[in-house]
């Protein structure tokens, strides 16, 4: 099991990519990046510009451990907690859980925080 000592007062965050419709900005902390084979396990915090409604409560970032497969291009997100206010700061207003293995799709933030997990 991964266990991070980490929060975002203490992360060091590196801007990764900005998302085309400049809606947020994709963000890791390089210092958590765990290998094993050809998987990576990454923390990534998403900031938005706006508040995010998909929720029980509006967000405005969310934090989370991402999975990349470094061989087959594949990409899972674990459990993300929602935060009230940018760089997961605020008080903690939801979780969405965890998804498949999904396929990572070229020229999008999902691809630009794959090649850097994984160094491409």
């Amino acid at each position: 099991m991964l266990v991070l000592i980490s929060t975002s007062a203490m992360a060091e965050w590196v801007e990764v990519a900005e998302s085309e419709a400049g809606t947020f900005i994709a963000y890791a902390e390089s210092a958590t990046i765990q290998k094993t084979d050809n998987i990576v396990h990454m923390l990534v915090l998403i900031d938005y510009k706006t508040a995010q409604t998909d929720a029980s409560k509006p967000y405005m970032s969310k934090l989370g451990i991402r999975k990349y497969d470094c061989k087959e291009k594949q990409n899972q997100a674990d459990i993300k907690t929602l935060y009230s206010n940018n760089m997961g700061g605020g008080k903690h207003v939801g979780i969405i859980g965890s998804r498949p293995w999904l396929p990572v799709s070229q020229g999008n933030t999902t691809e630009l925080l794959w090649k850097f997990a994984c160094r491409k």
